[in-house]
């Protein structure tokens, strides 16, 4: 996928553990910064309910680095794009802006029943720096951008959490995406 939201446009990247883009780019090469990912367990088709995606919280601005510019008043109603092979945009908006523990209850990406998905949302809203999310929904889908919130080694996470508003189809998926989606 590719994640654009003013100063973060970057790709987003996937593997079988949640360490390999931690220092390495697309390519395989070594680079402090990483490379955005989604969580390992997430279907990369941005299909599960809840999605996550890392970046490291660098001080020159990159990766997520502006990340905590979001956590004001005035970005309570903004949204960030994630774009997909299958050609579509996927925009998200804004539903929480939380410092959280890394082991915190918002890190959940399966749910056992709707009950469990609606109390996650609430916990989710209650949680913000910023309340003013729209109601809970059985039927809603999130992403959820996290950052190191601090020092490096914290256990302090800063999230945005975005919750689908629209799905808009721009282009022809990509050539390989009917073998790709085989898969899924």
């Amino acid at each position: 996928a590719w994640l654009q939201m003013d100063a973060i446009n970057y790709p987003v990247m996937q593997s079988s553990d949640n360490d390999k883009y931690l220092h390495h780019l697309p390519d395989g090469s070594y680079n402090y910064g990483g490379t955005l990912f989604l969580y390992s367990h997430n279907n990369p088709l941005f299909s599960d309910q809840s999605s996550f995606i890392y970046g490291h919280n660098m001080a020159n601005g990159s990766m997520f680095g502006t990340l905590k510019h979001y956590a004001k008043s005035d970005y309570t109603n903004h949204c960030f794009y994630v774009y997909l092979p299958d050609g579509t945009r996927r925009t998200y908006r804004f539903y929480s802006i939380a410092s959280v523990k890394s082991d915190s209850n918002l890190y959940t990406w399966a749910f056992a029943s709707d009950d469990s998905f609606l109390e996650w949302q609430t916990w989710v809203k209650e949680h913000s720096i910023y309340p003013n999310a729209p109601q809970p929904s059985k039927d809603a889908k999130y992403v959820t951008l996290s950052t190191c919130n601090g020092y490096a080694g914290t256990t302090s996470r800063l999230i945005v959490c975005g919750q689908l508003e629209t799905i808009d189809t721009l282009q022809e998926p990509a050539s390989w995406y009917s073998d790709y989606i085989a898969k899924y």
